[in-house]
């Protein structure tokens, strides 16, 4: 009777709909946009009334959560093997079900609205078809052949689902969506899978298969499952879903917030007690996530970020249970301590919430001080009508188990007092031990974290590089169009550098180091490049020896793409920065093999070159001591011989005279002309415009990030000009233009 007037309830219900959003809307000629508001709010209503109706069944005592074996089951509400399994899957299914329902009206997913569309309302038809059997398992045979609040809730529960489902339902009709890839079933069946066991009610296993004896403590075999389990999971979760979109990854986080507040709580029924009352660190964090992921608390999120993670995984290392693994107590220990472990730090993982900071660090610790204190207060207090009152630990030795040498500190110092005509007993010497100890826990996983953030950005920007190079390496191969990938690009341009278009802006800078530079150089030159400090020398050869991106334009060096060629343009590089930075815990010749190694130089090759330079800058003493002990000009010798060592095509210095002696300035000056005679290029950078006019073949000069010109010596030498007075007349026009500007500015 019961089950034909849900039925009853829902066709109404599903007139009414078709009545107000089909007939209704086109006689008062509503917008799509006002018909879709008007959905919305009608469903989170629902979605708030169907949350109301399940805490009554979520905190009420159930028959079949109350016994472990089967057999009391049977005898209780006569059920047969086949009807308890049947009912406790269905249970299973109706709590992610139910989840779903609630959750639905406010994400505007596919996946949920799929689920709402056939899978909610097919688990809840099915309820209602076994509506009785659903009642006997709730309260048993006596009190289901009378009418109790029970059978009221549950049936406004399966009312409100199949109403809610029916808005979706409806829309699917409307708008014809019946289109399904041939994998969405499996993906489907394996979601709910999924989230059947995120959720799974505490009572299955033991329904269903007894009491093995699996124990998990000690650190078993089976223990040791667990705890890898417990690790694994988040980075299953966070691999799934890690690339969805946000709306995707905040419903997965919030439906597990709610699972873990579902599966803990079952067990309550309406059995409190002063000994069961939520105060347990890990307790209270089922209840903070579940406020965190659903309105977005920052506060009692990062708290569970940092005080409650640590509880919960010292927890899941060494439980405080012992009794099998498939009761549920066991199960409900497992349930919450495992979700308190991961569900903060995907959290901050999938980007649900921002990353914390030291500050957010501190004042989680000062809210758990306040936790502590009130903790060791209801302890002592509670401990008056309920001896077995062991919030956080302090009461009980299960921590000292693990570490005896703290026995002397709780039991050496007792104080026992009277107050309010109760017994006050309390700890302080181990109640301050345990509170430090946290705290020193606390600030070590604060440091875990800063390096887990440090890896993970590190292997983020490894596996984004990595993706990357493959999409080059795919436009490469097609640019080739067959050839060789390790063959110049633009083969016209070997025995040469061109820079065409180059341009470069940094990283939160509205203005251009560098703007559309276009040069050429050409093997046998000893180019010069000249500017002041700031005029975008390091820029553009930084760009060019491929240290940085490039904004606009392309290089080309001796036929490759700095850009799309990386890799075989830098081979034929031989760069002398301007810091002269070395591994200075190497010797000389340390170092020097360590490049060859890089640039693939054959041992017979870099012996002879080394051999030579090492000789012509007086390093033979020196070469097997360790660079720290160089000079300044010996450090600045050594990186110019490993810039030499795989004989360069392209030899490019950045100040390569800056803080030399003149012997070792001459040494390097005539290096230059004799690697260009040999039909190399040699491209440098200085300050010194008496140098660049003695050894340079041309020169190029750039002020403001902007090329002024390209101009050869030898027509400059016949012109009578020197380079001094022509860099001078590009600076000081420069210059004059900029206080124009800035007299403009002040006059306005």
């Amino acid at each position: 009777m019961l089950t034909l007037i849900i039925f009853a309830v829902v066709a109404i219900f599903v007139f009414l709909l078709f009545y107000l959003f089909a007939i209704r809307p086109n006689k008062k000629g509503l917008t799509n946009e006002a018909i879709q508001k008007a959905k919305i709010f009608i469903l989170k209503i629902l979605s708030v009334c169907l949350v109301t109706v399940y805490a009554f069944r979520l905190f009420s005592t159930d028959v079949i959560r109350q016994s472990i074996a089967l057999e009391p089951i049977q005898a209780l509400a006569g059920f047969s093997p086949a009807g308890i399994a049947f009912i406790t899957i269905l249970r299973a299914l109706t709590n992610v079900a139910v989840i779903v329902a609630m959750m639905s009206p406010w994400y505007n997913l596919k996946f949920t609205k799929n689920l709402m569309s056939f899978f909610v309302p097919a688990v809840y038809i099915a309820n209602v078809c076994v509506f009785r059997w659903n009642i006997l398992s709730f309260v048993g045979a006596d009190e289901a052949s009378t009418l109790n609040y029970r059978t009221v809730q549950f049936a406004l529960e399966c009312i409100l689902v199949l109403c809610i489902s029916a808005f979706y339902i409806y829309d699917k009709i409307v708008q014809k969506d019946f289109k399904f890839s041939v994998k969405q079933p499996f993906l489907t069946v394996a979601g709910v899978v999924a989230m059947m066991f995120a959720v799974l009610p505490l009572e299955s296993l033991s329904t269903l298969f007894g009491l093995p004896n699996l124990v998990a403590d000690e650190f078993s075999f089976f223990h040791r499952i667990l705890v890898y389990f417990t690790f694994l999971l988040p980075v299953a979760i966070y691999f799934a879903t890690k690339n969805k979109p946000y709306a995707v990854r905040d419903f997965v986080l919030t439906f597990l917030s709610i699972c873990g507040f579902v599966t803990f709580f079952s067990l309550y029924g309406t059995d409190f007690s002063v000994s069961n009352v939520p105060l347990h660190l890990c307790h209270t964090a089922i209840i903070l996530m579940l406020i965190s992921f659903v309105f977005k608390s920052k506060k009692f999120f990062y708290f569970n970020y940092f005080i409650n993670v640590i509880g919960a995984f010292i927890a899941v290392v060494i439980p405080d249970v012992t009794a099998k693994f498939f009761e549920p107590g066991t199960l409900q220990f497992w349930y919450n301590h495992v979700y308190a472990v991961f569900l903060p730090i995907l959290g901050v993982a999938l980007k649900i919430f921002p990353r914390p900071n030291l500050k957010m660090m501190k004042n989680a610790v000062a809210v758990f001080t306040i936790y502590y204190v009130f903790a060791a207060i209801i302890n002592t207090w509670f401990a008056n009508f309920d001896p077995s009152v062991d919030y956080f630990f302090m009461r009980g030795d299960h921590v000292l188990e693990f570490f005896s040498f703290a026995f002397p500190l709780k039991y050496n110092y007792i104080y026992t007092f009277n107050f309010a005509g109760l017994t006050w007993t309390v700890y302080p010497v181990y109640w301050l031990a345990l509170y430090v100890g946290f705290v020193l826990f606390t600030f070590a996983e604060w440091l875990v974290y800063v390096s887990l953030f440090k890896v993970f950005d590190d292997w983020g920007l490894l596996f984004n590089k990595y993706q990357m190079l493959k999409i080059d390496m795919i436009n490469l191969k097609k640019e080739m169009q067959g050839k060789d990938i390790f063959q110049p690009l633009l083969p016209k341009g070997a025995d040469m550098i061109k820079i065409e278009g180059f341009s470069k802006k940094y990283s939160g800078s509205n203005r251009y180091a560098v703007k559309d530079f276009n040069l050429q150089v050409n093997a046998g030159e000893v180019f010069g490049f000249i500017g002041h400090n700031g005029a975008g020398k390091s820029t553009t050869i930084k760009s060019l020896v491929g240290i940085q991106s490039i904004t606009e334009g392309k290089i080309e060096i001796c036929g490759f793409d700095i850009e799309k060629q990386p890799l075989q343009a830098k081979l034929n590089v031989g760069y002398v920065s301007d810091n002269h930075a070395v591994y200075e815990k190497l010797t000389g010749r340390e170092y020097i093999n360590y490049v060859a190694d890089l640039y693939l130089v054959s041992n017979a090759d870099r012996q002879e070159r080394m051999y030579k330079y090492t000789e012509m800058f007086g390093l033979q003493n020196f070469i097997d001591n360790e660079i720290k002990s160089y000079s300044h000009g010996m450090k600045q010798k050594i990186v110019v011989i490993a810039s030499l060592i795989h004989n360069p095509k392209v030899w490019v210095l950045d100040e390569p005279l800056t803080g030399l002696d003149p012997t070792s300035a001459w040494q390097i000056k005539e290096c230059m002309k004799e690697h260009a005679k040999k039909g190399n290029i040699v491209f440098f950078s200085s300050h010194v415009i008496e140098v660049v006019e003695k050894i340079c073949d041309r020169i190029a000069i750039i002020n403001g990030g902007e090329l002024k010109g390209v101009f050869n010596l030898n027509e400059l030498r016949k012109q009578g000009q020197s380079v001094e007075k022509l860099y001078l007349s590009f600076v000081e026009n420069n210059e004059t233009k900029t206080w124009q500007k800035r007299n403009k500015c002040l006059a306005e």
